[in-house]
C-alpha cells in the first residue's frame, strides 16, 4: 500500500528519514488541508472568484507536490493557469479531476495513519 500511483508513501517516508512522528504530523496536516482548503476552493469555483482559487491551488501544487501526489499538483498548477486565462469549461473538468484525487490522497493518509496507530 506504500506505492499508490497517486501518492508515493514509501518515498515520502524516506524524504522523512522514516521518522514516523514527522509522517504522522504531515499526514494529519494534510488531510487538515485537503478539508480546509478543498472548501474555500469549492466555494472559490461556484462563484468565479479567480484571486481565492488561485490563493488555494497554488498553496495545493506545494503542499501535494512536498508529499509525493504529483498529479494532483500537476492538476492543481492547471486549475491556476485556467483559472487566471479564464478557461471555465476546461477548469470545470479538471476540478472534477482534482477532487477525485484529493479524495484518494486523503483516504491513504488515514488509512496508514490508522495503521500506524494500531
Amino acid at each position: 500500500m506504500n506505492e499508490l500511483p497517486f501518492l508515493d508513501l514509501t518515498k515520502l517516508k524516506q524524504n522523512l528519514s522514516n521518522d514516523q512522528d514527522v509522517f504522522t504530523e504531515i499526514a494529519k496536516a494534510m488531510c487538515d488541508d485537503i478539508t480546509q482548503r478543498g472548501a474555500r476552493l469549492q466555494q472559490a469555483a461556484q462563484s468565479r472568484d479567480v484571486a481565492t482559487i488561485k490563493q488555494e491551488t497554488h498553496a495545493f501544487k506545494g503542499g501535494l507536490g512536498s508529499v509525493t501526489a504529483v498529479t494532483a499538483a500537476s492538476l492543481a498548477a492547471d486549475l491556476e493557469r485556467m483559472a487566471t486565462t479564464a478557461q471555465w469549461n476546461d477548469f470545470d473538468i479538471r476540478l472534477t479531476l482534482f477532487y477525485g484525487e484529493l479524495e484518494k490522497i486523503f483516504d491513504a493518509f488515514e488509512q496508514e495513519l490508522m495503521r500506524l496507530n494500531t
